[in-house]
């Protein structure tokens, strides 16, 4: 009887099991297996054991019955007792009852298992009979197509997706053959024409292609057997979506079922979007196309791009659709590349067939759609949807109306760019992280997004490269300024007439005088227009700061002239060039979000890396197409702008840095002044400002009120040279009386004293200079020469010799044998690449940027002088004689007559550096020469020299001379800018003398 309880508990263990349990999972029953009992007979058999096996376990376990004789009988029995068995009585009912109905189940379960065993089993077999063999093969007799759908329904129900993969596509290849008969009985479409079998057909497809997608997701597209796993599905998805594929509808009888059939299929595709089929898509996208080496087969972009696409056509571009597809497949990286990459007409044909650009910018053009699409994105991709649309854009250029250009592309691509601005970053965090596009971006990249990167630098670029910025910006600038100035269309080879009648007419215009001509006001439409055009290439730079310089160079393109047509066009907005009206438009609007601002600030960025770029021949010379008059005119209202501007307390220096119209004005003003340095081309009282008065600027600037230090610091060419230089002197001045390096009553300046070899003029003073501390580098410094001999050099330095070691160790530490910088083609120093060849180079280039800080510190002009010959009558007109020399004396006519004549520039400099150590003149001219350059008349050497007497200068004056001086040198003392001249005899004695002392470059040994 164990036995028995044991295997009925068994069941009931196994039928708990069975529940939840897979339905062809055989179960267990004690120790059989119940897959054994197959047939009906022995499901009977093992019905009536399990029963019988319940019976007898219920009649053993019977209790017996109580009688009131054996109540009456047990005397001895108390009430607990009693009330006890009847507790337990009513336990074994209740148990007795769980025991039926677990018995019950058991055997419910039990045959539906058995049902749905031999379900399954008849559905695998003949969904296997119908499909076993490969359905490609043409020996293969086809099926009704009705007797297939009635397989599939069977197997669909008992589907399992590891089990049955291999059945699924041997289903997908017989489906898709099927489509290409147009027999209603042999093509799976025939099914839908019995009203019997349309509506259960459109579930089993709707259920089969949401397989067919779903199962998208599990394969890796570098696995081959996987990728042609992919194709079979993407085919299949293909083929089920549209009647194209369908040669049923080539029938004349079902061309009148034609809109019904494109209505199935919108329904179709419809219920695939509901379920993932654009973030399917999405990812089978990135799979495919960004990953390091993409080895792409045209077919499958063919196919993922045509199904794409047709939610959007049978919706006919519907909000959601349309958002969702934006989202989802435009924003995958470089995805119009490679649509039109090695010209795949096929793929790019469906995009402009359907007029995907202009419906996507046309929904992107309102503003709550465009704000739903970037914050669903990001700042990653919404770049990527914008490099995908300027992609698009240049591929349909010639085919979509100019309304959709502008104003519509343009705002968009603006928003677009502005979304993406607010991650972008100066500065280095901890939430940035490196976009080679971007910059500093506050968002993370993914992997796939990171490769695609040089790809989408290609797409953006169409935006000022392609023939976008011709069809957004110079048409219509040509537009208004052909209207205003009443012009031709350029014709080819005639530009540089063009251009002369422009600037005539421009002339013309701009001229005071003219009060008649009627200007476009600054809030015109053509203004505005414009105005908006150059929000988005401003916005452009501001966004994409690591292709500025692309950005400039695609704008500045000298064949588009665009860059000249906008100061045409500025010209149109009132008198001196329409420059006036910007700065009445700030002052009365200081906000700077402005789009005329804008337009402003981009074309001053524009203008000066157009003006970097220029080399001399072009600016000077060919002056195509800007003038240098255009550049006259445009830096006088700069520096009248910013003038204004700083004294108004529109700019502050706090915010400078961040104030996009000062810096770019203020960065183009300085251009055009450093070209006008290197050669001029304005006038000499050009850059000053005729509003300044030094005193009282002055006042201000010791006060430090109205900008007056702001206004030194970044625009001190509005004050004359001179005054800047006596301004510069009196702060080292006060500065120097601070410190305590000026000499007084009652102490001396801490001095300085180092001794340097001619042959080792930088090491050693490198190892001596570059030690000393800020305040003793402001000090005097005492220099002694030891020369090439190892002795002491005889010169007592009194400032002469120190000036002489600033300008021989600058040369030194310029010349580029010594490698640590070299010389460009218009010899122009930039640091050296091999440089580091020296031992402690960066040390050697921070000592450089000392020793010429000193020099600017002492007033000496070194390597940086003006290339001005020397100004001999400057110099004789401040030239002090002595020992009976004068200005009419032969001697010191010979003198001027041989520096004047017969010295080459070169030579003058020498002599210039032989009297007073410095070859470059004063900074003020040698009226500021101190002491005063002097010549003195000598009869002896200077170890016997005592000075003048009464003798010697009647001697000198009167040309008396004690004997002939024509075996002595002409000597100096350059701390006292002191010429020492004997009184020769003959001009040609004195010119060969003064040649050989000049040029011995013996250092002090001559004084």
């Amino acid at each position: 009887m164990g036995a028995v309880y044991y295997l009925l508990s068994s069941a009931y263990y196994n039928f708990q099991r069975f529940r939840s349990s897979p339905p062809d999972v055989p179960v267990l029953v004690g120790r059989a297996n119940i897959s054994t009992f197959q047939c009906d007979y022995q499901r009977h058999q093992a019905e009536l054991v399990l029963a019988n096996m319940h019976g007898a376990l219920l009649e053993s376990h019977l209790p017996t019955r109580l009688t009131l004789s054996n109540f009456n009988n047990n005397n001895n029995s108390s009430k607990n007792l009693f009330l006890d068995q009847i507790k337990a009585a009513r336990e074994f009912r209740a148990n007795e009852k769980d025991r039926e109905i677990a018995a019950c189940c058991i055997q419910n379960y039990f045959r539906k298992w058995l049902k749905h065993l031999h379900f399954t089993t008849k559905a695998m077999g003949d969904f296997d009979r119908f499909f076993s063999t490969d359905p490609t093969d043409d020996t293969i007799v086809m099926t009704p197509a009705t007797q297939i759908f009635e397989v599939l329904n069977e197997f669909l129900v008992v589907y399992k997706k590891d089990r049955d993969r291999r059945r699924m596509e041997n289903m997908y290849r017989y489906l898709v053959r099927s489509l290409t008969y147009d027999s209603p009985t042999f093509s799976y479409i025939g099914v839908t024409l019995s009203k019997d079998h349309y509506n259960s057909w459109i579930l089993q497809v709707k259920k089969i292609l949401l397989l067919c997608l779903l199962e998208l997701k599990d394969f890796d597209v570098d696995v081959p057997s996987d990728y042609k796993s992919i194709l079979l599905r993407l085919q299949t998805l293909v083929s089920f979506t549209s009647t194209k594929t369908w040669a049923i509808m080539e029938i004349p009888d079902m061309q009148k079922l034609k809109i019904g059939m494109h209505q199935l299929c919108a329904n179709i595709i419809g219920y695939l979007v509901n379920n993932e089929f654009y973030s399917i898509m999405q990812n089978l996208l990135k799979k495919v196309l960004c990953k390091k080496e993409t080895n792409l087969q045209i077919v499958t972009l063919t196919t993922i791009s045509t199904l794409s696409l047709r939610p959007l056509i049978y919706s006919k571009n519907s909000n959601k659709i349309m958002a969702t597809f934006l989202i989802s497949i435009l924003s995958v990286p470089a995805l119009i590349f490679y649509l039109d990459y090695k010209d795949q007409c096929t793929c790019i044909l469906s995009y402009k067939q359907n007029h995907v650009f202009e419906s996507c910018v046309q929904f992107l053009s309102k503003k709550e759609n465009l704000g739903l699409v970037s914050n669903n994105l990001g700042g990653n991709y919404t770049l990527c949807l914008l490099a995908n649309l300027v992609h698009l854009a240049n591929i349909e250029i010639n085919k979509v109306p100019d309304e959709v250009f502008f104003p519509d592309f343009t705002v968009v691509a603006t928003h677009l760019l502005e979304f993406c601005q607010q991650y972008v970053v100066q500065k280095q965090s901890n939430t940035t992280h490196w976009h080679p596009i971007l910059g500093w971006f506050e968002q993370p990249q993914d992997c796939s997004l990171q490769l695609a990167l040089p790809l989408i630098k290609i797409q953006i670029s169409f935006l000022w490269t392609g023939e976008i910025i011709d069809k957004i910006f110079g048409r219509p600038l040509n537009q208004i300024v052909d209207k205003e100035y009443q012009t031709i269309i350029n014709e080819p080879n005639t530009s540089h007439k063009t251009n002369f009648l422009f600037r005539t007419i421009l002339e013309l215009h701009t001229k005071k005088k003219n009060h008649n001509k009627q200007y476009n006001k600054i809030s015109s439409v053509d203004t505005l227009k414009i105005a908006t055009i150059c929000s988005l290439f401003y916005t452009t730079l501001r966004t994409l700061t690591e292709m500025k310089t692309a950005i400039l160079t695609g704008l500045c393109y000298k064949d588009r002239n665009i860059l000249y047509k906008m100061w045409l066009f500025f010209g149109t907005l009132g008198p001196q060039n329409g420059l006036k009206t910007f700065l009445e438009h700030h002052l009365k609007n200081t906000q700077l979000n402005t789009s005329e601002l804008k337009m402003l600030i981009f074309f001053a960025d524009c203008m000066n890396h157009y003006i970097t770029i220029l080399d001399d021949i072009e600016m000077y010379e060919q002056q195509d197409p800007f003038k240098l008059s255009d550049l006259i005119c445009l830096s006088n209202f700069l520096n009248q702008f910013l003038y204004t501007m700083i004294l108004d307390d529109s700019f502050h220096p706090e915010t400078e840095c961040y104030n996009p119209l000062f810096t770019s004005l203020h960065t183009l003003l300085m251009a055009i002044y450093r070209r006008d340095c290197q050669k001029k081309f304005c006038d000499d009282d050009h850059w000053l400002a005729k509003e300044v008065r030094i005193t009282s600027f002055l006042v201000d600037l010791e006060k430090g009120r109205k900008g007056a230090p702001f206004l030194l610091h970044k625009m001190p060419h509005i004050i004359p040279y001179f005054d800047r230089i006596l301004l510069f002197r009196k702060y080292i001045a006060e500065e120097k009386e601070v410190l305590g390096l000026t000499e007084s009553t009652c102490r001396s300046p801490p001095t300085t004293l180092i001794a340097v070899r001619r042959s080792s003029l930088v090491e050693d003073g490198y190892r001596q200079l570059a030690i000393l501390p800020q305040q003793s580098l402001k000090g005097i410094i005492r220099v002694r020469f030891i020369n090439y001999q190892g002795l002491d050099e005889a010169g007592i330095d009194q400032d002469g010799v120190f000036k002489e070691f600033l300008e021989e160790i600058v040369k030194k530490v310029f010349d580029p044998s010594f490698n640590l910088f070299k010389t460009t083609s218009e010899n122009r120093l930039y640091p050296s690449s091999t440089s580091s060849l020296q031992e402690n180079h960066l040390l050697l280039f921070e000592f450089a940027g000392r020793i010429l800080g000193k020099a600017v510190y002492e007033w000496k002009r070194l390597i940086s002088g003006e290339n001005v010959p020397l100004d001999l009558h400057d110099l004789r007109k401040h030239t002090q004689y002595f020992g009976g020399f004068h200005d009419k004396h032969r001697v010191i006519c010979w003198l001027w007559e041989i520096l004047d004549r017969d010295f080459s520039e070169e030579e003058r400099s020498l002599f210039l550096k032989f009297t007073t150590s410095s070859s470059k003149s004063p900074l003020l001219g040698f009226a500021t020469l101190e002491p005063p350059f002097s010549i003195r008349c000598i009869e002896v050497g200077d170890d016997e020299d005592t000075g003048d007497t009464i003798g010697s200068v009647i001697r000198g004056f009167f040309t008396i001379r004690k004997k002939d001086p024509q075996n002595r040198l002409p000597t100096s003392s350059t701390c006292f800018n002191l010429l020492k001249l004997p009184n020769y005899q003959k001009k040609c004695t004195l010119r060969e003398k003064l040649r050989y002392a000049i040029t011995s470059n013996t250092g002090f040994e001559l004084s």
